[in-house]
């Protein structure tokens, strides 16, 4: 059982040999086993490159659709039946014809709306105007003498105005905009409207059907008329896409899932190697699937051939976990940094063992442990909502392990949201047992000191598995690094502690304390020697911050001791003006109401507070434990460059979150 770290399922290239008329069927089965990630090819099947071609255009289509009705949830069950019985023509030719309808109905629509923005254009345009002003007069073309209207921003229409010599018969200011009716000489029009267009000014002429119009105001309410019956039909349009969607939305969700399963399928048979009899599918199969695809095989009578390889130097196999059932609830943790190469440590186990501790230290309250698992047991998939992924269910589960840690050590600390328990007079069994433990978590130095040698612990596990990994890639530069880290720790921490700090370690005499710095000196010697070897003569310069990083990593830990304790100060704070409210209610109001209502009141601030320190305890705890799991551990030694091991599986059912 892994303790620390954890390697990857070992997996195995596969080929399996068979007949072109029995593919088909071999691959059905594998979907079945979900045992296989298939490898891509650069030799295609012509055959096939259509088909697939096809399927991506159709589930383009169907995502289009999809794309209309944002927000809906359509929960389908389909039977294994169902997904062999529809041949892809039908699939093809149904979604062709909602998809169809769909763009017809949208472009009806777009027309509509392209309209109804000219005329609210043109109505906010008259609106302007005098009522009762002669339309005639706002835009007309005369042998002599002409007129139009000039939009745009007030101090560019009063430049253009000032600089065109033109007359102005009507201004009024909408919003940023000024509107203008100008009469100009007929002669000059095209000069006239170049140098409008050089203000960024907009002239606008009516349509000729206005024309049959006398005033402003009988064009606005025809302008007024034409808007509402363009709502109308642009509602009853919106209407028949709803009916539309929500007709066809159930059977394109299947087709969708049918799709998927055929599209899996088809791109093994794409990059298949065909030959003149037999076909060759080529992929990743873990260790523990190898029987149980050769069971299958022999016991259908299939006539394939499977070999088995290890994966070769230039191979970059898939990864695939295999933790034991509480540590593999930290897996998504692990998946945020990046998903573990196949040759390399799955850091999964000790992150579970870290990130739980510190999420357990800086919660730290029975209280607030409670009402987190409770919220992430029976709350967070409604504040959430739906959503079907393996990690999710997985992450839950590290949350609610956490929060237990963090009540334990509540009980070990006696923190019930904050001096509660203190307050009522009682103390759980563990804080009387383990009074030193105790005392920890309530002396803000001792919680400090215990936070460092916890970080320093943890940060030296971290270099040494970095040693443990440059020991194994024969990296010497890095191995000496390490080395050298590690002495200086051995002789320099114990210096410092004696010579710096006046701590009294009895069996270090003034000898041993000089050896001792002759010993840290020859760490930070192999720290340099480590570095040039690495990065030349810039490694003369770089060794520092070996030092100075391991310095930073330890001291980052005191996060522990401040969140732990902001979160128990800030509770006893919520509990002191709960308190203080109480108190003050109930020496104003008559007896006995100045009782119920004062505690009324300090219950109200006790919950609202409480609320809020649970929040800011979740989310403290949380983001900090990731960053002293990330920061400060796994980038010692972690790349985290891997993919997922994906097989070709058989979707039975799915929820679908349109989004």
């Amino acid at each position: 059982m892994p303790f620390i770290l954890n390697k990857p399922v070992k997996m195995y290239k596969a080929a399996i040999v068979t007949s072109k008329t029995i593919i088909d069927q071999v691959l059905t089965m594998l979907q079945e086993l979900g045992a296989l990630h298939i490898i891509e090819r650069r030799e295609k099947v012509k055959e096939y490159i259509n088909i697939l071609d096809n399927i991506k255009r159709t589930h383009d289509m169907i995502n289009y659709i999809f794309a209309r009705a944002k927000g809906r949830i359509v929960d389908v069950k389909i039977t294994m039946g169902e997904i062999l019985s529809y041949s892809l023509e039908t699939i093809t030719r149904d979604v062709e014809n909602i998809y169809e309808k769909l763009r017809s109905l949208e472009k009806s629509l777009n027309e509509l709306e392209r309209h109804k923005s000219v005329l609210e254009s043109m109505t906010k345009i008259l609106s302007a105007l005098p009522p009762n002003a002669n339309i005639k007069n706002v835009c007309f073309k005369g042998k002599h003498i002409s007129s139009t209207i000039v939009v745009g921003s007030r101090d560019n229409v009063l430049k253009f105005l000032n600089e065109a010599k033109v007359v102005a018969i009507h201004k009024s200011l909408v919003g940023e905009e000024l509107i203008t009716v100008i009469v100009y000489p007929t002669e000059k029009e095209d000069e006239i409207i170049a140098r409008a267009r050089t203000y960024n000014l907009r002239t606008i002429e009516l349509p000729s059907e206005f024309m049959k119009f006398k005033t402003v105001n009988e064009a606005l309410v025809h302008l007024r008329e034409e808007l509402k019956s363009l709502d109308e039909k642009i509602s009853d349009i919106e209407g028949d896409i709803r009916s539309l969607i929500d007709y066809s939305l159930e059977q394109l969700v299947k087709y969708k899932i049918i799709l998927e399963n055929r599209y899996g399928k088809l791109v093994a048979l794409v990059n298949s190697i065909p030959r003149k009899y037999l076909t060759i599918v080529e992929g990743w199969i873990p260790e523990n699937k190898i029987s149980e695809v050769k069971d299958k095989m022999i016991n259908n009578s299939l006539p394939i051939f499977i070999d088995l390889k290890e994966p070769g130097p230039s191979d970059e196999p898939p990864t695939l976990l295999s933790n034991p059932p509480v540590i593999r609830y930290f897996e998504p943790i692990i998946k945020f940094l990046g998903m573990p190469n196949y040759r390399e440590w799955d850091p999964t186990p000790i992150i579970a063992y870290s990130f739980a501790l510190f999420y357990g230290i800086m919660l730290g309250d029975i209280g607030y442990a409670i009402i987190i698992i409770l919220i992430t047991k029976f709350l967070l998939d409604k504040l959430a909502g739906p959503i079907e992924n393996p990690d999710y269910d997985l992450f839950k589960k590290s949350l609610i392990v956490s929060s237990a840690v963090g009540l334990i050590i509540g009980m070990f600390s006696g923190a019930f949201l904050g001096d509660v328990s203190d307050r009522l007079g009682f103390k759980t069994i563990l804080v009387n047992i383990f009074k030193p433990l105790s005392m920890i978590f309530n002396d803000p130095l001792l919680f400090l000191e215990a936070s460092l040698i916890i970080g320093l612990v943890h940060v030296n596990i971290a270099h040494a598995i970095a040693l443990a990994k440059a020991l194994k890639k024969k990296n010497k530069g890095d191995a000496l690094i390490e080395i050298g880290l590690f002495i200086s720790e051995i002789f320099g921490i114990p210096y410092i502690l004696v010579k710096i700090l006046k701590v009294n370690i009895p069996w270090i005499t003034p000898s041993i304390l000089q050896l001792m710095l002759y010993g840290a000196l020859a760490g930070v010697a192999i720290i340099i020697i480590g570095s040039v070897k690495n990065l030349g003569g810039l490694g003369l310069f770089m060794w520092i911050f070996n030092i100075t990083g391991l310095l930073g990593d330890v001291l980052s830990y005191s996060r522990l001791a401040g969140v732990g304790l902001a979160t128990i100060y800030l509770a006893i704070s919520f509990n002191t003006m709960a308190s203080m409210v109480y108190s003050s209610v109930s020496t104003m109001a008559p007896q006995p109401m100045n009782v119920a209502l004062g505690l009324i009141l300090s219950l109200i601030v006790a919950t609202l507070g409480h609320i809020v320190n649970t929040a800011l305890s979740a989310l403290g705890a949380f983001i900090h434990s990731l960053r002293l799991c990330f920061v400060e551990f796994l980038t010692k030694f972690y790349e985290g460059t891997g993919y997922p091991f994906e097989p070709l599986k058989i979707i039975i059912r799915k929820k679908y979150v349109i989004e």
